[in-house]
């Protein structure tokens, strides 16, 4: 609850807020939560997750019930073969009929009709009839087990297509979390070089001031100079790469270009990394929806086999009809008649229809066996490959956290190097060239030290999308609903 008052807040802040604010500062669980609680594309997957929860009624509606009514007049003044034949027929037709299909296979049509018959020959007559009419499969459809696991199947499948759609849901998140540490990147490398343009300018500034008292020449200057352009152009480009990359995450994150500033509160450089092999495989197994979806497609062809093979079955219906009519000068009279008389026409039989070839149906079931088997095999495979995944990132992200703690060392020791050359060079024992490279490498240590902290950063990302943590943490941990 108070996460979600948080959150809540957080996003009233970037949306009502404008430019000028002070900065919302966010941390990357921060953006990913906001990126589930507010992205278009997360709308957009959720709204094809719904979609998809729809077939599951369509495979209901075989159970559904319907009413049917008729009308009709005939007149009829035909020729007749029989002389005794009435020359002269006026029929009023109306029925009203209710039809349902039971989950045991059981069909129930119910029903009463109206005829009202006038001819030059018997005069009016009114006949009233009801009926009620049971159908019952005992051979493919077996107490409805064909219609039953129709559904079962259709849940499934639905399943299947929910699964892809929460997947969908967590790359988009992923996304948003990986453009997060882009721009946290962007912000540092600014920050570098802020920090080499300040030096080379103080560089410049100690050289025009060595060539007014004649102890720098007019070369040293202009190198001094080259220098600070060339730091002062990267300061711009890497400020602008920063701006750019804060109104993608804005964009990602369904905010406006005007909404505050904002300010991350995670440092790029990482302080540990520590994680269990087989606490993460366990979860992987338990949350990723590559393997959930491979479960169910085994369910679904489960399924499909029994269905094919109850294909192959003969039909086989046991039917059972009971009407009765009533006749009389009006339509009460006829309904009272129906009422108190047992003019009942009561009817029993059995069919069966025996496919004497049944090609489809063996085909039909060969394919379900097959589908079978091959879904097991991708289960299989999904299994490994997710212990494959798991255990390769885990890996890639010890590398590279020593990678990075190795950079960052490295650039402690080209600062080092600097600072010891130029306390040479205030004694005028170093030349403005060595300064110059000196600097120099110093940039390039630190730019690399910040972008292999960002390839640390963006295998953790991607370390959540195979152990599958990415929903638990971010939608569920917001909207406490599971996809």
């Amino acid at each position: 609850m108070k996460r979600g008052l948080f959150l809540s807040g957080l996003l009233v802040l970037l949306v009502c807020g404008r430019a000028g604010a002070d900065p919302v500062v966010l941390t990357a669980a921060d953006i990913g939560r906001l990126a589930a609680r507010n992205s278009l594309d997360v709308q957009l997957a959720l709204y094809s997750q719904r979609i998809a929860a729809t077939g599951e009624g369509q495979a209901r509606s075989v159970l559904d019930a319907y009413l049917t009514a008729d009308a009709g007049y005939r007149s009829n003044d035909s020729r007749k073969l029989s002389s005794s034949s009435a020359l002269d027929n006026r029929d009023h037709e109306y029925s009203l009929e209710a039809q349902k299909k039971l989950s045991s296979g059981t069909s129930l049509d119910m029903g009463v009709s109206s005829n009202r018959l006038w001819s030059d020959l018997n005069g009016l007559n009114h006949e009233q009839v009801y009926g009620l009419t049971v159908v019952q499969d005992l051979g493919r459809n077996f107490f409805g087990r064909a219609d039953r696991a129709g559904i079962a199947l259709a849940q499934v499948e639905t399943g299947l297509a929910e699964l892809g759609a929460s997947r969908q849901v967590e790359l988009k998140i992923a996304e948003v979390i990986a453009a997060y540490w882009q721009w946290v990147f962007s912000l540092e490398q600014r920050s570098i070089e802020g920090a080499l343009e300040v030096q080379a300018a103080r560089l410049h500034a100690v050289q025009k001031e060595k060539l007014r008292t004649g102890l720098a020449e007019t070369g040293d200057v202009a190198a001094a100079r080259a220098h600070l352009v060339s730091r002062t152009s990267d300061l711009a480009l890497a400020r602008h790469a920063s701006e750019s990359n804060e109104q993608v995450l804005k964009f990602l994150l369904n905010l406006d270009h005007n909404a505050p500033a904002m300010s991350p509160a995670d440092t790029l450089f990482p302080e540990k990394f520590e994680v269990s092999e087989a606490q993460l495989l366990k979860k992987a197994f338990r949350e990723r929806r590559d393997y959930l979806s491979a479960l169910r497609a085994v369910q679904a062809r489960d399924l499909s086999l029994v269905v094919a093979r109850d294909g192959m079955l003969p039909v086989v219906n046991l039917k059972a009809s009971l009407l009765r009519n009533g006749l009389g000068e009006d339509f009460p009279e006829a309904a009272d008649d129906g009422a108190a008389n047992s003019n009942d026409d009561f009817f029993v039989g059995f069919s069966v229809k025996v496919p004497l070839q049944n090609s489809a149906a063996r085909s039909r079931a060969e394919r379900a066996r097959l589908e079978k088997a091959t879904a097991l095999l991708q289960l299989k495979q999904a299994e490994r490959r997710i212990i494959l995944e798991v255990h390769d990132q885990i890996r890639a992200c010890r590398v590279y956290f020593e990678a990075a703690r190795a950079e960052a060392e490295a650039a402690d020791l080209q600062a080092q190097k600097l600072a010891e050359e130029e306390k040479k060079f205030a004694r005028g024992r170093s030349s403005i060239d060595t300064i110059i490279r000196y600097q120099q490498d110093l940039l390039a240590a630190r730019l690399k030290m910040a972008q292999s902290a960002l390839r640390f950063r963006l295998a953790q990302v991607e370390l959540e999308l195979r152990e599958g943590a990415i929903l638990p943490a971010y939608w569920q941990g917001v909207t406490g609903e599971k996809l």
